[in-house]
């Protein structure tokens, strides 16, 4: 059964900002706090908004829906390419082609992720449903209140500095250039006519959800 689907999130400003491709659910985590995109993750926290987020095609077996990815992504463009997109690979299974910031970013979030032994028992201890040292409730609320006082670093100074570059070639008035607007434009279209020639409905069922056609 075809249940991929393939989506964009877009900024508050109306830009294309990341290409994804999921089952179920997967189009929420983002707005959920859970996107594994650094980049993506600080921007959506620092609008203190909900970014916008548009299924393109759905349906899909898995690799029709790593095959539409890619190419959305490649007619859109990275940000290291002069493109708005923030996705750290030129998508697929895997991380095909991700930059070396990319791979440094990874590393860094697994270095990051290493617990103390301790730490490890604390957590373990919770799970069995038994009570945390006083300890490590205090450093869980400090760690906490750190977090909301200081936002985290979520981009290099040369990431801001491609974005910002990238920004300013770009037509402030609809926000991304005409190549990239018809790009998806002739792909959202082609999609929704393939639908009104197979007769299936021309409303996504979750439409007034979230989800925008």
């Amino acid at each position: 059964m075809n249940r991929a689907y393939v989506y964009i999130v877009f900024d508050r400003n109306g830009i294309p900002r990341y290409v994804g491709k999921g089952k179920g659910k997967r189009w929420k985590v983002h707005n959920f706090g859970r996107s594994h995109n650094k980049i993506l993750a600080g921007m959506i926290r620092n609008a203190g908004a909900e970014f916008p987020v548009v299924i393109v095609r759905e349906n899909l077996s898995d690799d029709d829906a790593f095959a539409v990815e890619m190419a959305l992504i490649k007619a859109i463009g990275r940000i290291e390419f002069g493109g708005p997109l923030v996705n750290l690979s030129d998508g697929g299974d895997g991380p095909t082609n991700m930059s070396a910031e990319g791979r440094a970013s990874i590393s860094r979030s697994k270095k990051d992720k290493r617990l103390s032994k301790e730490h490890c028992e604390n957590i373990g201890a919770g799970h069995r449903g038994l009570k945390r040292s006083d300890e490590c409730r205090a450093n869980m609320r400090e760690a906490w209140e750190e977090r909301r006082k200081t936002p985290e670093k979520v981009a290099s100074d040369e990431t801001r500095n491609k974005m910002s570059a990238s920004a300013k070639k770009r037509d402030r008035s609809d926000g991304y250039s005409q190549s990239h607007k018809d790009a998806i434009r002739a792909g959202v279209s082609a999609f929704w006519e393939r639908r009104r020639q197979a007769g299936l409905p021309l409303r996504h069922p979750g439409a007034g959800k979230g989800q925008v056609r």
